[in-house]
């Protein structure tokens, strides 16, 4: 990466590891561990990276006090580098969240050298030159000493806020773009559907069709199913103690009926 033989006045070239507290994720085990997973505590996973883009909140998995103790709890504002599954793609946490060993974070940025933001953009420049390249050997899988020695080129901080600023700004505007053109196609492609639809049930050859009522010709309609309980009844050890009371089907013989809905195990039996 060092192209520039003469730097521009207060810019610099420092290793990672000089300006921060870089630090590895961590996974509780066993994985799936009741007593560990599927608490309220958020944990990242690369898919909300890939997902949220600059800036991410975790959705996908959750972790217990317990569990988050046996992770690595990040602050909300820290970056965070993927290392493995998409080696080299930074993030910005929303919120607090803790990170698995397939993460490092920067912890301790010193900031009268360096500003978050910048760190992100400057990260995600890497990410794109070396993956359009084709060689990125440096990010097959990442280890922590690696994203150590890892050397930036660092601005002076009123730069690297101007830097920073165009940047998130035209990250927003290609985000724009991006959301306005999916909509088109979806858009495009109900079109198409609905015109396709249209010319099958609509068409000649329906015009011959026999036409009956539905409940003719099925022998139940069911509404969907939310268990009672809270969230400790998703717990498989809780669901098979359990028994859900919330099925309301509507039988179209007989009007409403309750049924009783029992989970045994990870079979789930209707009686």
């Amino acid at each position: 990466m060092k192209e520039l033989k003469k730097l521009p006045k207060g810019w610099q070239w420092v290793k990672l590891g000089d300006v921060c507290h870089i630090v590895r994720g961590s996974s509780p085990r066993p994985k799936g561990d009741p007593r560990y997973y599927d608490g309220n505590i958020p944990r990242l996973m690369v898919a909300d990276v890939t997902r949220d883009g600059m800036y991410v909140t975790p959705q996908i998995d959750f972790l217990t006090e317990e569990g988050a103790n046996l992770s690595r709890p990040m602050k909300k504002g820290a970056v965070i580098l993927v290392v493995s599954g998409s080696p080299g793609l930074p993030c910005i946490l929303a919120i607090d969240a803790c990170i698995h060993d397939g993460f490092v974070g920067f912890k301790k940025l010193d900031r009268n050298l360096i500003i978050s933001e910048f760190l992100f953009f400057y990260l995600k420049y890497i990410h794109s030159v070396v993956d359009s390249q084709a060689a990125g050997a440096i990010f097959r899988n990442l280890t922590t000493d690696q994203v150590k020695k890892l050397e930036i080129l660092v601005p002076p901080l009123p730069e690297q806020k101007r830097i920073a600023t165009l940047l998130t700004k035209k990250l927003a505007e290609v985000e724009r773009a991006r959301t306005a053109v999916e909509a088109q196609l979806e858009a495009a492609q109900a079109l198409s559907v609905v015109a396709y639809l249209r010319e099958v049930f609509e068409g000649k050859n329906a015009q011959n069709w026999k036409k009956d009522k539905l409940g003719n010709q099925v022998t139940k309609i069911g509404s969907g199913i939310t268990p009672l309980g809270g969230q400790s009844v998703y717990h498989l050890k809780m669901a098979i103690k359990k028994l859900i009371y919330s099925v309301n089907r509507l039988n179209l013989v007989n009007n409403f009926k309750l049924f009783c809905l029992m989970f045994i195990h990870q079979m789930v039996t209707f009686k």
